[in-house]
């Protein structure tokens, strides 16, 4: 069954995803597994930051680049994943990844997921793509499968 595209957005600023994220809080409910494409300096931590601000009303949210892994704590409460510097499997077990998806009311956000098969994700939780893309200069493109 293929993903058909149900939201496509069109940006030029952090503000203008936080708008995104505002008008579409229904999306960010917590058991879902948000699977975030596109290339580096796209905007994928970006979109996160503006998740946790609109969600928790936090500022200072960084990307997990060397880290792997960043939590914050709140209702729903919000696990970030950059896989960029994965390695291999072992680098992932050794994670916590696997621990992240007894909590059925968080909300997981993995930058990068080509690195793992699809098919190691549980089936029991909502599964919504973003892929970013570099439309030019000022603007760039949103688009949200599931």
């Amino acid at each position: 069954m293929n993903k058909k595209c149900q939201l496509k957005f069109i940006y030029k600023n952090s503000e203008d995803l936080k708008k995104m994220v505002t008008e579409n809080l229904n999306l960010f409910q917590g058991g879902a597994i948000f699977l975030l494409s596109g290339a580096m300096g796209v905007g994928k931590t970006e979109f996160v930051k503006k998740v946790v601000e609109v969600l928790h009303a936090k500022k200072g949210v960084s990307s997990p680049t060397f880290s792997l892994h960043h939590h914050y704590e709140g209702r729903p409460n919000i696990e970030h994943w950059d896989l960029y510097r994965l390695n291999s499997e072992d680098d992932l077990e050794s994670s916590g990844f696997w621990d992240q998806f007894s909590d059925q009311t968080g909300l997981i956000f993995i930058e990068w997921p080509d690195k793992i098969k699809k098919e190691w994700l549980p089936e029991d939780w909502k599964i919504i793509s973003f892929e970013f893309e570099i439309l030019n200069l000022e603007e760039r493109q949103l688009r949200c499968f599931w």
